[in-house]
């Protein structure tokens, strides 16, 4: 098991954010659909694996009893 410190959920986080960024919302731009949008399992597949490949699905969040959704927010400048 990973050492549960705050470097690791920053880094969890801003790997997140990056894939967000620069995968996901690009994704949208491009399908029209949004987070309330039913989306195709075709779409949804390549997205499932691709968060596998990144390990942002097998991050170990029931050790800490929390959803790693809600650790993860847009940098504010």
């Amino acid at each position: 098991m990973k050492n549960m410190t705050s470097d690791f959920y920053t880094a969890i986080r801003d790997l997140a954010l990056k894939y967000i960024h620069e995968e996901l919302i690009p994704l949208e731009k491009e399908t029209g659909l949004g987070p309330e949008d039913t989306w195709p399992r075709d779409l949804l597949n390549p997205i499932w694996k691709r968060s596998h490949e990144l390990e942002l699905l097998k991050a170990e969040i029931a050790e800490t009893g929390s959803l790693l959704s809600q650790h993860v927010h847009p940098v504010r400048n």
